[in-house]
């Protein structure tokens, strides 16, 4: 529930509007971006030891506890990336406003966390037990490996077929997986 709340406060962020002209209102906004950070990683760190390290977590997880566990992880990488490919992909930039490299490392690393959950997903017939907050994970990582082709790297990442196969796959229990696939194709 933390973690939900933490990515609504993301999605609300990312909608106030930002004068990328203007010193004092891209200063407000990086301030408020930090603030964010900080608030997703001392929620991470926070996390009891034994549900922090998501490699050992999935291993030891009972059958029955790694749904919510792959969401718990899935959640979190997706905050991370909605925050961070705000200021690692800006659709505008200005003298003041700069696309941030350790922004898109940021979001990188989240695209192969998911990664490594969408493959213990898949590998777990795990897939059926998720809902529509899944698919948008995949949607998000898929999307970033996008635009991070499109600007920064100048070819498509070959990851993004894994992504597109999960939707699909998805796509068989929830429409939406569905749609975020046919967008992706």
């Amino acid at each position: 529930v933390e973690i939900l709340g933490l990515l609504s406060k993301i999605h609300r962020f990312l909608k106030q509007p930002v004068n990328i002209s203007d010193a004092g209102d891209v200063e407000r906004w990086q301030s408020r971006y930090k603030e964010l950070d900080a608030m997703l990683e001392s929620w991470h760190y926070a996390l009891p030891p034994e549900y922090g390290k998501l490699a050992q977590l999935l291993a030891s997880a009972h059958a029955k506890d790694k749904a919510i566990l792959v969401m718990l992880h899935a959640t979190f990488n997706t905050a991370v990336i909605r925050l961070h490919s705000s200021a690692a992909y800006p659709t505008t930039r200005s003298a003041i406003f700069t696309p941030s490299y350790r922004a898109s490392q940021r979001c990188l690393s989240a695209v192969e966390n998911i990664a490594t959950i969408g493959d213990f997903v898949r590998k777990h017939g795990l897939l059926a037990q998720l809902g529509p907050t899944f698919a948008f994970t995949l949607w998000v990582a898929a999307r970033l490996l996008l635009v991070h082709g499109s600007t920064v790297e100048r070819k498509l990442s070959t990851q993004i077929g894994f992504f597109v196969d999960s939707l699909r796959e998805l796509g068989k229990y929830w429409a939406v997986a569905a749609r975020y696939c046919g967008v992706l194709q």
